[in-house]
């Protein structure tokens, strides 16, 4: 082991371990360590010189970082938080590397003015230059429908020349913005709790959700605790309304008690509604892999959707598909989506016969080689760095051979298979160069 092994050990307990700068000022820790960093012949690591080790390690990765991210073609995520009357920023980069999607954090910092779209766009672009990033070299940034996000994505967009330097709050927000051609993109998680959110603002599912929470309060106070434990049950979780999935969760924990609920409280009617939203929870946690493309998204969507439809007796299925289809037409209309199922010979037939998105997903294409042309030097070509258009997009047609990957059940595979049978696309249907879509052969 060597004296560097030593300081990157010690570093990765503060940073991955999340363990207190105290504990290496502690007698076990200098009992330890003391033989190791003399025979070394090395500076012992304390509190106070852990820090420089970390400020090293920091610089060592930020010139990693600054020198794969050069010219090339990023994706940027970002969410604020608000707690304890401060409000906090984060900011992470999407680009690709060695094959697979590479996640860095850029920056979660502290918010000391007001969270406009003006000022938040200012603070994306401190970040981004302290690594060196142009905007010239952003293709998408992910957020929620935040209005003073989208209003910074705008500002982002405009020509620094002509940005105003004021902005009003009720303003209403421009769709399309073309200075530096960054597309907004709605967090895929998000728009699906979107969906959940609408599907659950119904007197009746209100009613249900509300009973649950009455009765998890119930089962949770003292009186109730001796019964449970003597069950060996764990104890039923509340819901937290901006947790996903957390409502399903609620549910699901109160399902396990429906005997003991039986003998002691009077029944809540949340099963019909529990299996409706099982699909959902699946898929809400399937989105959160970090290689997933924006065509792995779309189709995890339609497999959502038809498994939810192919409950034919559930009393809830048409108000969660109708919920499920509002979000999803918003998504047709994105042209980065729309170029993701392009792509995706998985699901290429779904717009093959519109000619309207077929050449809007084409258009947009043909726009992004220039930006990665645009913003790619000579002595590094993009052939040679293998620079993919987007890493949420350009791989989609490569991410899973397969029409069903491994984690999709049979059925659900089988739903999809049918619904995409359902569009029935000829050799011909496209022009010579990319006729590549085979005809299917439909069971009548």
């Amino acid at each position: 082991m060597s004296p560097s092994e030593v300081k990157e050990a010690c570093v990765q307990f503060v940073t991955d371990e999340k363990l207190p700068f105290k504990m290496f000022d502690s007698a076990p820790f200098k009992t330890l360590t003391e033989q190791i960093f003399k025979g070394l012949e090395m500076t012992p690591v304390t509190a106070r010189n852990v820090m420089q080790h970390v400020s090293e390690k920091y610089e060592r990765e930020k010139a990693l970082l600054i020198s794969r991210l050069k010219n090339k073609v990023v994706s940027l995520k970002i969410d604020i938080a608000s707690r304890h009357s401060k409000g906090i920023l984060g900011l992470n980069v999407q680009y690709y590397h060695n094959k697979a999607i590479e996640i860095k954090t850029l920056g979660v910092i502290e918010l000391h003015q007001k969270h406009t779209g003006l000022n938040l766009s200012s603070e994306i672009e401190n970040i981004l230059a302290d690594f060196s990033i142009s905007k010239q070299q952003i293709y998408t940034i992910t957020s929620d429908n935040g209005k003073n996000i989208l209003k910074a994505i705008e500002h982002l967009n405009e020509d620094p020349e002509s940005a105003l330097s004021s902005e009003d709050e009720n303003e209403e927000l421009v769709q399309e913005v073309r200075i530096f051609s960054i597309a907004s993109i709605r967090c895929a998680a998000h728009s699906l709790q979107l969906a959940v959110k609408d599907f659950l603002n119904n007197d009746e599912r209100s009613e249900i959700v509300e009973n649950a929470r009455k009765l998890v309060k119930t089962l949770r106070t003292p009186t109730f605790r001796l019964a449970i434990a003597a069950t060996s049950l764990p104890l039923p979780i509340n819901d937290v309304p901006t947790r996903w999935s957390s409502t399903y969760e609620m549910l699901k924990s109160v399902c396990i008690y429906e005997e003991f609920i039986h003998q002691h409280l009077p029944p809540i009617r949340q099963f019909a509604l529990l299996s409706v939203l099982e699909p959902i929870s699946v898929a809400t946690k399937k989105l959160q892999s970090e290689q997933l493309y924006f065509g792995d998204f779309f189709k995890l969507l339609l497999e959502t959707k038809l498994m939810i439809n192919s409950m034919s007796s559930n009393i809830h299925r048409e108000d969660l598909v109708k919920s499920l289809e509002s979000r999803e037409n918003n998504l047709v209309t994105n042209e980065v989506i729309l170029s993701a199922i392009y792509l995706d010979p998985r699901l290429r037939r779904i717009i093959v016969k519109n000619p309207i998105q077929l050449a809007a997903a084409r258009n947009h294409l043909l726009g992004l080689m220039r930006k990665i042309l645009a913003i790619s030097r000579p002595e590094n070509p993009i052939y040679e760095d293998r620079i993919v258009a987007d890493s949420a997009t350009s791989e989609a047609s490569f991410s899973q051979p397969n029409d069903c990957p491994e984690l999709t059940s049979q059925s659900t595979c089988s739903l999809l298979n049918d619904y995409l049978n359902s569009f029935a696309v000829s050799s011909g249907s496209e022009d010579s160069e990319d006729d590549d879509e085979p005809e299917l052969k439909l069971d009548k």
